[in-house]
């Protein structure tokens, strides 16, 4: 079902997901289901559709979360959708990072709007994470040039230190 999807074929998904396929089904080597395939070809759609067929928003492939990839490079649509379907933004990686640090790096399209949305979530405490090199989100926004995000975290916790 993953080469479906990966190769845009989703009229066939659907027809997978009709006949029963494990919508959570993960497959080697990656061990990503079709909701990370859906959010990277950047299908809203498909997003939505396997969330109501009941896609867990919390998957992970090998430490990264499809929260944390939506965060770092999607939509403020699709963060909203997984956040309202149980994503936990407050999961960290192997590193320590959470989504914040994902979104603080990237700073790209609506990197603002993703950034409110999760500083906005209560179980998402900015100041009590640091990444592994004892970084704040706030201080990984600025090492990738991102000050206006930087901006924003530092408003949220009062400052840049862990």
């Amino acid at each position: 079902m993953l080469g479906h999807a990966n190769a845009d074929r989703w009229d066939d998904v659907e027809a997978g997901l009709a006949a029963g396929f494990d919508v959570n089904a993960a497959t080697p080597p990656y061990h990503e289901t079709l909701l990370f395939v859906a959010v990277h070809k950047g299908n809203m759609a498909m997003v939505a559709r396997l969330l109501a067929a009941g896609a867990d928003p919390n998957a992970h492939s090998y430490g990264t979360t499809i929260l944390y990839r939506v965060a770092a490079g999607g939509t403020v649509e699709m963060l909203a959708a997984l956040l309202a379907s149980g994503a936990d933004p407050a999961f960290a990686n192997p590193m320590g990072d959470t989504v914040l640090f994902g979104v603080a790096a990237s700073g790209t399209g609506d990197a603002e709007a993703r950034l409110r949305l999760l500083l906005d979530q209560p179980t998402l405490d900015p100041a009590a994470v640091c990444h592994f090199n004892k970084e704040t989100a706030a201080q990984v926004a600025r090492d990738f040039d991102n000050h206006h995000l930087a901006g924003m975290i530092e408003a949220e916790v009062g400052g840049l230190g862990c």
